[in-house]
């Protein structure tokens, strides 16, 4: 016998050789049913632990007795062959009893029965011990066969608009195809949880998803403020993100001196296609210029087409696409812009976001082929969302990377910094931003500085609430 260190309890692979002896603190007495139980999982039933007192400790001492073996499998009569259920056990006539085998094959059997129309299956094993052997009896009750006829939704979504967005088509019942819609209808924004239950009425059966839905009309309201010149820019925006329950999506921004904008999205008109219409008018001082965008979108990419005008018109293509895979996220743009009488050039742009805890990296770029540009025709960012220590559409280039990198160690307040090489030239910012997130509120806020000029600080507030 060998006296062997607690750190073997801690193992869940491992266990003492037959009859050791194990030395634990007193106030450790739950390790005896632990080890008890461990034993008996991997085919020692007979083991016996008996318990000594020495000292501040407690001897275990464990006889095992023999480990037993498998006799025979002996499975009731079910829909699924008996030879798929054999596999699955991975359980041989001679081999050692493993309780861990037993409980992987019954979880591989219920996902087959889950997934076959089964959703009501149990399977209930049973031992029988003799001369050292086991014999396991397996008894599946399979239930009856589930052929969804419909899909109930009981929440503020019509359940035709459910319906469709999931592709739903009387099938039997299938647990992954389950999991797949509501996956996908929680990847709407004001869905947040959904729960699912089946009901029977006569000889049919329904599938119920029960959601927890949240507000789906959002308003924002932000601005800039530059204290030393006592300067305002403002913004607000509503959407609606399921217009009337119809999955439809209408938005109004507006922004002062600066754009309206409206956008509208039907999902089901030209269905499975989503038909996007967009129009807004950006001021350039006296200039006003005006754009029309048309865009039909299925999954993560976007094919739009349209108009602008200005003191030219321009006519473009393009296409977008948007990609979400946690912890990295990518997205991009090229388009194609005819100038009326004037030729054509291309423009486009990307962005990637990494989060590598704490740090929050998003990397954009845009560049055009077009050399000889009016103001109109130039990429513009600045503002909360791209460079913090400047005002919203303030810098204008052709051609540019910027960076935007928060530390995000806290879990409100972050410092950042803003790195930009915009038309050939630097630009800077840092700050401190604080973000406070819900359901239903949404509080960012951000102090700015420019080229470490604090004379020029922006300060930044964007509120954005669900109803």
């Amino acid at each position: 016998m060998a006296a062997l260190p607690l750190l073997l309890l801690l193992i869940s692979d491992l266990l003492p050789p037959p009859d050791s002896i194990l030395m634990v603190a007193k106030e450790n007495g739950d390790y005896v049913l632990r080890l008890r139980r461990s034993y008996i999982s991997k085919g020692y039933f007979d083991v016996l632990v008996r318990e000594c007192e020495k000292g501040d400790s407690t001897l275990l001492k464990i006889y095992t007795g023999p480990r037993y073996r498998i006799g025979s499998v002996a499975i009731s009569p079910s829909p699924l062959s008996s030879e798929f259920i054999r596999k699955a056990f991975n359980l041989s006539p001679g081999t050692y009893y493993d309780e861990d085998k037993i409980e992987d094959g019954i979880e591989q059997i219920l996902e087959a029965f889950l997934n076959q129309g089964y959703p009501f299956c149990q399977i209930r094993p049973s031992l029988e011990k003799s001369d050292h052997l086991v014999r396991i009896n397996v008894d599946i009750l399979a239930g009856p066969l589930v052929r969804l006829s419909d899909l109930l939704y009981s929440g503020r979504t019509k359940t035709w608009a459910v319906k469709r967005w999931v592709e739903f088509q009387p099938m039997l019942f299938s647990e992954e195809k389950v999991t797949e819609w509501k996956d996908k209808l929680k990847q709407l924004s004001f869905i947040a949880l959904i729960k699912d239950r089946i009901i029977r009425v006569g000889n049919e059966y329904y599938l119920q998803f029960l959601p927890q839905e949240i507000g789906s009309e959002v308003i924002e309201l932000g601005g800039t403020f530059l204290p030393k010149e006592n300067e305002l820019f403002a913004l607000i925006s509503f959407s609606s993100e399921n217009l009337l329950g119809t999955m439809r999506r209408l938005s109004l921004r507006w922004e002062t001196k600066k754009r309206l904008e409206v956008s509208y999205l039907e999902p089901w008109l030209i269905y499975p296609f989503q038909l996007g219409l967009k129009f807004y008018d950006i001021w350039f001082d006296s200039l006003r210029v005006s754009r029309f965008e048309v865009s039909f979108s299925r999954k993560k990419i976007t094919i739009y087409t349209g108009i602008e005008r200005g003191d030219k018109r321009d006519e473009f293509i393009g296409m977008r696409f948007d990609s979400r895979p946690f912890p990295c996220s990518l997205g991009g743009f090229t388009e194609l812009v005819r100038v009326v009488d004037k030729g054509s050039y291309l423009k486009g742009g990307g962005w990637i976001k990494l989060w590598l805890h704490p740090l929050s990296l998003l990397v954009n770029g845009r560049h055009t082929t077009l050399r000889h540009a009016e103001v109109t025709d130039y990429f513009r960012i600045g503002g909360i969302t791209s460079l913090r220590g400047y005002w919203e559409e303030e810098l204008y280039f052709l051609s540019g990377l910027w960076i935007n990198n928060e530390l995000k160690l806290f879990p409100l307040l972050y410092p950042f910094i803003d790195i930009a090489f915009l038309g050939g030239e630097w630009y800077y910012g840092s700050g401190i931003g604080f973000d406070l997130t819900s359901s239903r509120l949404g509080l960012k806020l951000a102090l700015g500085i420019p080229n470490r000029d604090f004379f020029q600080a922006k300060f930044h507030l964007l509120i954005t609430g669900r109803l």
